[in-house]
């Protein structure tokens, strides 16, 4: 009998200490990359998976200011679509499924976001999330997941500033010293900066 406890016990323990290092495994990893951006532009974003210890399904949602951004595309990457015995990228949802048979093992680029930034954008960094709602393995066992967000940094450009014609002097034609100007001056009718005197004006008229 005692030896039947004894052994009950070891297995007991056995499988608490399977259960804790389960726990302890490091859990698969989801980030989004960053990208920058002008008002009107498209960028494009991945969602990468990395610490890949094998799954067979996963459903994710796309977090996003959509008064700042429009996503424009959602795709899953040719290699999951691959491994893949159901899938779907929905914009609309913004969601993403996958399913398989087999355990997908492979790390990197899971998913493609092509966002638009709005016109009405302003300056600054924009965050993109993913919300992990199920992440198994083929056996149906849950697996933990760390999800690290990215952004999208809107830049506006400066405005370069609208030069300032230089006006064109306008230049006043030289005076024409002719007989007629002479004695305008000395009658004080026009300056007179020569200084012409009446003795110029007789003389001119001759």
């Amino acid at each position: 009998m005692k030896k039947l406890f004894l052994l009950v016990s070891a297995l007991l323990l056995t499988a608490a200490v399977l259960m804790i290092c389960a726990f302890a495994a490091v859990p698969a990893k989801l980030t989004v990359s960053s990208a920058s951006g002008s008002p009107g532009q498209e960028v494009t974003l991945t969602v990468d998976l990395a610490d890949n210890p094998g799954i067979a399904g996963m459903n994710f949602i796309v977090r996003y200011d959509e008064k700042k951004l429009e996503l424009k595309s959602l795709e899953l990457s040719p290699e999951v679509k691959e491994a893949a015995d159901l899938s779907a990228a929905t914009v609309s949802t913004r969601t993403v499924t996958f399913a398989s048979m087999e355990n997908y093992t492979d790390n990197g680029a899971v998913a493609t976001m092509k966002f638009q930034i709005m016109d009405n954008a302003s300056e600054g960094k924009y965050t993109v999330t993913v919300e992990v709602t199920n992440l198994r393995d083929s056996d149906e066992n849950l697996i933990a997941c760390k999800e690290q967000g990215g952004s999208i940094t809107v830049l506006v450009p400066t405005p370069t500033p609208t030069p300032t014609p230089t006006p064109t002097p306008i230049s006043t034609p030289e005076p024409v010293l002719d007989a007629a100007y002479i004695l305008r001056a000395c009658a004080g009718l026009t300056d007179n900066p020569e200084g012409f005197t009446p003795a110029d004006a007789a003389a001119a008229l001759r």
